[in-house]
C-alpha cells in the first residue's frame, strides 16, 4: 500500500508562517510586560533611579498647570515657582483640615521642591515659600500658634506639580528646619554614588558641625519581602547616610538613626512607581 504524503503548497505555507511569527511576537510582548510589572525597577522607574543627578536637572513640566488641571490636587505649583494655583475645591479641603484640628495640635504645612529647581525669592527656600503661600490662604481662620511651616527637598526623583505641598496634624515636639528625601534602588543601600546627593550631604555636614543642630535619619522600604527584613533594610539605608556624614566630621552623637521599614509608605505599593517612592531615607535637620 502506498503511503500518503501530505504537502503544503506555497500559498498555504506563507500565511501560516506569518501567523506563527505573530504568535511568537505577542508572546514575547506579554512576557516582557509580566516581567516588568513583577520587578521593583523597570521601565521608566529604572531609568530615573539609575541616572546620575549630576548629568542634568530634573525635567521641567511640558506645560504650566492650570486651575482646571489642578482639580485633584487642590493646589499646584509650576517648576521654580512660588505662586500657587488653587483648584475650585481648595476652600472645601481647607475647611476640612481646620475641622480636624484639636486643642494643642498644629497644622504643619510642608512645601516640597526638587533638586534642580531654582528660586531667587526673599524667603528661606522654595519649600518654605510654597508653604507660606498656602498658609496665607487660610487667613485669620488659622492662628499663628496653630500652624508650623516646613520645607522638604527631594533628591533623586522628579515631583509632579501636584506633589508640592502636604499637610499633617499633630503635636509639634521639635522644630524641623530642613527635610530631604534620598531614594534607593530596590533591595539596595547603595545610593551615595550620585554626586548631587554627596554635595548635599557635604553641605549638611558643614552646617551641622558649626551649629547646635542635629540630624535625624529615618530609613524606609517598599512592601516587597519580609517585614522584619525590611525593618533592617530601612535601618541600613539610614546607617549608610550616617556613616557618610560621620566621615565628613559630624559627631555621631548628633545623628539619630531610625527605621520604619515598610510601615510608612509615601505612595501605593501596588505599582512600581509607588514602590520606588517608598524606598528612601528621610533626612531631617532639627534644632
Amino acid at each position: 500500500m502506498q503511503a500518503k504524503i501530505f504537502t503544503i503548497n506555497q500559498q498555504t505555507y506563507l500565511p501560516m508562517r506569518i501567523l506563527l511569527w505573530l504568535i511568537i511576537l505577542v508572546g514575547m510582548v506579554l512576557f516582557s510586560w509580566k516581567t516588568c510589572t513583577d520587578q521593583e525597577l523597570c521601565c521608566d522607574d529604572q531609568a530615573v533611579l539609575s541616572s546620575k543627578m549630576a548629568e542634568g536637572v530634573p525635567p521641567l513640566a511640558a506645560t504650566l498647570p492650570t486651575k482646571a488641571s489642578c482639580t485633584t490636587g487642590y493646589v499646584c505649583f509650576a517648576d521654580n515657582s512660588c505662586d500657587p494655583i488653587f483648584a475650585d475645591n481648595f476652600n472645601q479641603n481647607r475647611d476640612s483640615l481646620l475641622a480636624l484640628l484639636r486643642n494643642g495640635q498644629k497644622l504643619t504645612i510642608t512645601g516640597h521642591y526638587q533638586s534642580g529647581e531654582t528660586y531667587n525669592g526673599s524667603s528661606t527656600d522654595l519649600g518654605i515659600c510654597r508653604a507660606d503661600a498656602i498658609r496665607r490662604k487660610f487667613g485669620s481662620s488659622l492662628a499663628d500658634a496653630q500652624v508650623a511651616l516646613s520645607s522638604q527637598r527631594t533628591v533623586g526623583r522628579s515631583l509632579s506639580v501636584y506633589d508640592r505641598v502636604t499637610y499633617s496634624i499633630g503635636a509639634v515636639d521639635k522644630v524641623v528646619v530642613d527635610k530631604t528625601l534620598i531614594y534607593f534602588p530596590y533591595n539596595s543601600t547603595d545610593k551615595l554614588s550620585d554626586s548631587e546627593i554627596e554635595r548635599y550631604l557635604d553641605d549638611v555636614a558643614s552646617r551641622v558641625k558649626a551649629s547646635s543642630e542635629r540630624v535625624q535619619l529615618t530609613g524606609h522600604t517598599d512592601s516587597k519581602g519580609d517585614a522584619d527584613y525590611n525593618m533592617g533594610l530601612g535601618r541600613n539605608r539610614a546607617v549608610v547616610i550616617r556613616n557618610y556624614l560621620a566621615s565628613k566630621g559630624i559627631n555621631r552623637n548628633k545623628i539619630v538613626v531610625r527605621s520604619e521599614g515598610e510601615t510608612s509608605p509615601r505612595a501605593t505599593n501596588a505599582t512600581s512607581k509607588g514602590r520606588a517612592q517608598n524606598r528612601r531615607t528621610e533626612l531631617q535637620i532639627i534644632k
